[in-house]
């Protein structure tokens, strides 16, 4: 189990909201990729309205670390002279349990206009690219405009690359659905944005909403600008992790496919054809136990798929009869 360690404690809200938002998503991330984790942000922050002492949450803190194998410290700043921090890492070092520091943000995805120039994009590109060396690039799969750029100066460089094409069988919203797999797929998010383009302008809005921390260039005067980043939204995320919104998003053209159906076919016949709760074999539906909403990768990954009844279908997303 990973014990993830940042620090917290600052004066004004904003750097501490800022402090709980960047551990959550990288709690999140984790999560997606089936890791057990601890986090004391997480955890605490359904009791910040409760009079608990800060002793009391320093021996919670250390006797998790006691409990887990490995502790991640998220080098935000102020970290190297948080005392929480010191403690739990002197803590972990005590039990001769292995500490990561992560400084740094290893996939990049790159979005933004088609009108740009290569002479308008390039200055903006590489001083990201030497900002964070990043060990792989994700854009968009067109062969044109600014993700046409990014991998011409890639493959300069030698970074690995990965692309994503659109997904013919989602019909209607195919943009929008492969905008969520590559901001999915990254851990920091690009944009590089001509001021009028509504596609790049929307896939900012999407990353906000999705949480994913990025950098924003607009252009200004001929020249691409870095005028927006993740410190420019203060909010305080909600601890929605496993937030389920019925999947709303499964459109009916989804839900037809081909590849759908092949999902769901592969999910019945590896639970037998009966639920996996109480072992009823008639009005079976397959769940997604990583909502759809929450992760487009997963969505046809048979991994992801659980054989229920109606009704143990129903209860999962909080319908009761």
């Amino acid at each position: 189990m990973i014990y993830i360690a940042a620090p917290f404690w600052a004066e004004d809200a904003k750097t501490r909201n800022y402090r709980r938002r960047k551990t959550i998503e990288y709690s999140e991330r984790l999560f997606n990729k089936g890791l057990l984790f601890y986090s004391p942000l997480l955890y605490s922050a359904h009791f910040k309205d409760k009079k608990t002492s800060e002793r009391y949450w320093v021996q919670h803190g250390l006797k998790m670390v006691d409990a887990c194998t490995s502790m991640r410290v998220l080098c935000l700043e102020g970290w190297d002279t948080s005392e929480g921090v010191k403690g739990e890492i002197a803590r972990a070092e005590k039990r001769g349990i292995p500490v990561e520091h992560i400084t740094r943000h290893v996939r990049l995805s790159f979005h933004g206009s088609r009108s740009l120039s290569l002479a308008q994009c390039k200055p903006a590109i590489e001083q990201i690219l030497e900002k964070h060396l990043p060990d792989v690039v994700v854009t968009h799969g067109e062969p044109e405009g600014a993700c046409g750029y990014v991998r011409q100066i890639c493959k300069k460089q030698g970074i690995p690359l990965k692309l994503h094409h659109l997904q013919h069988w989602r019909l209607a919203g195919q943009f929008h659905w492969r905008s969520k797999v590559v901001l999915e797929d990254s851990e920091w998010a690009v944009f590089l944005h001509d001021g009028a383009s509504a596609g790049t302008a929307g896939e900012l809005d999407l990353a906000k909403k999705m949480g994913v921390p990025f950098s924003y260039f607009e252009l200004r005067g001929g020249k691409l600008v870095e005028t927006k980043n993740e410190n420019d939204d203060p909010q305080d995320f909600m601890l929605d992790l496993l937030e389920d919104i019925r999947e709303k998003s499964v459109t009916k053209a989804v839900r037809t496919s081909a590849e759908y159906q092949r999902f769901r076919k592969a999910v019945l016949d590896r639970d037998g054809h009966k639920c996996m709760i109480c072992g009823v074999t008639e009005k079976l539906c397959v769940h997604h136990i990583i909502p759809f909403s929450k992760s487009n990768a997963l969505a046809l990954d048979p991994g992801n798929g659980q054989t229920l009844c109606e009704e143990h279908h129903n209860l999962m997303h909080g319908k009761l009869r």
